[in-house]
């Protein structure tokens, strides 16, 4: 099955900021030693800054465990974030209530990464996805029904679906029905966590595409987290790298794979395997193994794997800086 290419234009005209990250922390406690009293932390997500402008795809690269999924929880409210702000369509998170998230929420919609363990497998497909209608709006059964089958006939299901349960689906049906419940309350902003890394790579296409065509047709905001740089390259407007809960660079999705700055982001692209055996590439290799989010290394956090790396890399952290329009590099050598 082969993907249709986009357009890396924004399917909207606007370049207001629909979604800002400002400062975003987020660490988990560990407890150990004589009575759980020695305490050290987990730094999934250390200081993290970015905006994702309306209509665009923003894809979040890295390697696993590097905090790309406790970005997208952490955006959601899934998990309380240790500092920082998050604010959609000028709304502010931190600054939320009960009933103030409740609003927020309806605006943001999540697609989980596994569509076995993500879907209620007690549940038929009417009730999973008419679970946000139920909880959020008013709406009467008749009415919930029929906003069913219109999520489920925009992705690529009909009413034949309604009564049947997840076991009785594919991986890619379960994960349509995923992208339905999600897109049930109109929300302008989907948190796409690596939706297609489950599924055979023709069924990856199917959804891909699918993604793409709702965005179109939607005017929809995505935050695509993924680790394979195929998908993010074919679905993205822009792409940030992130190593260690840190981002190291942000740019255009062409301008970075085509002129990446970064060591850690030439290392991923190198390590793409090429189909032409004939192709020269500068390969460039990565020492060591990743370091551990409890203790990780002081300074630029990837100096102990970076072939440039100097001793002064280890005293100061380098910040994201823009090296020209569109494009951040946090590091010395750039």
């Amino acid at each position: 099955m082969k993907m249709d290419p986009i357009s890396k234009e924004k399917v909207s005209d606007s370049n207001e900021t629909l979604v800002r990250v400002e400062h975003l922390k987020k660490y988990f406690m560990l407890k150990g030693g004589f009575l759980n009293l020695k305490k050290d932390y987990v730094y999934a997500v250390d200081d993290i800054s970015f905006s994702i402008i309306q209509g665009e795809t923003l894809g979040l690269v890295g390697e696993s465990g590097c905090g790309k999924s406790t970005v997208g929880r952490t955006l959601f409210h899934l998990l309380e974030p240790t500092a920082g702000e998050v604010t959609i369509d000028s709304m502010h998170l931190s600054e939320s209530n009960k009933e103030s998230l409740s609003i927020i929420r309806k605006k943001m919609g999540y697609v989980f990464q596994d569509p076995y363990s993500s879907l209620n497998p007690r549940k038929s497909v009417l009730d999973i996805v008419a679970e946000p209608l139920k909880t959020h709006t008013t709406m009467n059964a008749s009415d919930i029904k029929n906003r069913v089958l219109e999520l489920l006939r925009k992705v690529g299901l009909d009413q034949a679906h309604l009564n049947r349960f997840p076991h009785q689906f594919s991986g890619g049906q379960r994960q349509r029905i995923s992208v339905a419940r999600a897109l049930a309350l109109n929300p302008s902003f989907l948190v796409l966590d690596e939706p297609t890394s489950a599924l055979d790579v023709s069924v990856q296409a199917q959804v891909l595409n699918l993604l793409v065509d709702l965005q179109k047709k939607l005017k929809l905001t995505y935050l695509f987290i993924s680790h394979n740089l195929a998908v993010v390259e074919h679905v993205s407007h822009r792409v940030a790298i992130m190593y260690l809960g840190k981002i190291v660079e942000i740019s255009q999705t062409q301008k970075l794979f085509e002129n990446p700055k970064h060591p850690y982001t030439k290392a991923l692209l190198a390590a793409v395997p090429n189909p032409d055996p004939d192709l020269q590439t500068d390969e460039l290799f990565l020492m060591g193994d990743v370091p551990s989010p409890v203790n990780v290394p002081s300074g630029c956090r990837f100096r102990t794997r970076c072939p440039k790396a100097e001793d002064f890399c280890s005293q100061k952290t380098p910040e994201l800086e823009e090296i020209e329009s569109g494009h951040e590099v946090a590091c010395f050598f750039v």
